[in-house]
């Protein structure tokens, strides 16, 4: 096992496990466990007689421009403030390759149908979080482009409750930067129908709204334990089925402030999908639903039990 890559120690190997086009391991600096990642691409020519002039000095160009754009993406990330948001510490060359660190995440275990099982409060205080968190990447002009449960890693508070953390900004990009369409990544079952377009090599702007559409996707699955279902498009992503303008297909006790939600969310239009400020709102006022029912609830079992001590049953 490499024992140290530019001054942190290793203390596992170098993995490419659930890590897309990267290697990873956990590391160590002055008694600080941290979370190393190694770009697989681009490489970085260190030897010229294994190129010819041009190729070289093009492959040299185009590293240049990926350290420009990683240093500005990262400097944004260093403005973000929130707990949730993973930040980067990190970012050096050692030989050929490129290495990002971060803070380690001590996640514990989570199952798509543990979230599920979640009381109903707890879940919308998971959706606001994560909300939150992404609206602050959003105010550091900050795309994440990727996000996706895989990529939302959960800690225990002081509480005892989970508490997300967003990790993962190899895809991540900053908004109105060019992004060429063989560098445009992401899970198709969390894609927007406009970031497929750009893959296509269509002229299509990318923006925040794409962010909204993964979180529509994760929301659907958190509040209702599944993908999202279209009428006759089973066999499709979420974003095909958006763009051909399928219609939404809900459980049926699916409430109309829920059902509300996921469908702004999953707009086929980014212009027209709801921004999170708008997210943010719904939730407000799911939230408000929650309590009010909550104490409808409380005020009919005092009911029930002062008319069971007025009959003089226990």
């Amino acid at each position: 096992m490499m024992k140290e890559i530019n001054g942190y120690h290793m203390l596992t190997e170098l993995t490419t496990a659930n890590s897309g086009f990267g290697q990873w391991a956990f590391v160590e600096r002055n008694g600080v466990e941290l979370f190393l990642k190694r770009f697989l691409r681009p490489v970085y020519p260190t030897d010229p007689a294994l190129y010819d002039v041009v190729e070289f000095r093009n492959q040299r160009a185009y590293c240049d421009f990926f350290v420009q754009r990683k240093q500005q993406l990262y400097a944004e990330l260093r403005g973000c403030r929130q707990i949730y948001i993973v930040p980067v510490l990190d970012f050096f060359r050692a030989g050929g390759k490129f290495y990002v660190i971060t803070a380690a995440v001590k996640a514990v275990p989570v199952t798509e149908e543990e979230l599920f099982s979640l009381p109903f409060a707890e879940k919308l205080r998971l959706l606001t979080t994560l909300c939150s968190a992404v609206a602050e990447l959003h105010g550091h002009r900050i795309i994440h482009a990727d996000l996706k449960p895989s990529n939302i890693l959960f800690e225990r508070d002081r509480e005892g409750r989970l508490s997300p953390r967003i990790i993962d900004y190899d895809s991540s990009f900053l908004e109105g930067s060019y992004v060429a369409p063989r560098e445009i990544e992401g899970d198709p079952v969390y894609l927007a129908p406009e970031t497929f377009r750009a893959m296509e090599g269509q002229s299509v702007s990318l923006n925040g709204k794409i962010d909204v559409f993964a979180l529509g996707v994760i929301f659907h699955q958190l509040l209702f334990g599944t993908l999202p279902a279209f009428f006759k498009g089973e066999d499709e992503y979420a974003f095909e089925s958006a763009a051909a303008g399928r219609e939404l297909v809900f459980p049926a006790d699916a409430d109309e402030l829920s059902k509300k939600l996921i469908r702004g969310m999953l707009e086929k239009d980014p212009a027209k999908r709801r921004d999170l400020k708008k997210v943010a709102s719904l939730l407000e006022k799911m939230e408000k639903q929650r309590l009010k029912k909550e104490k409808r609830g409380l005020k009919q079992e005092k009911k029930q039990d002062k008319g069971e001590n007025h009959d003089g049953r226990q």
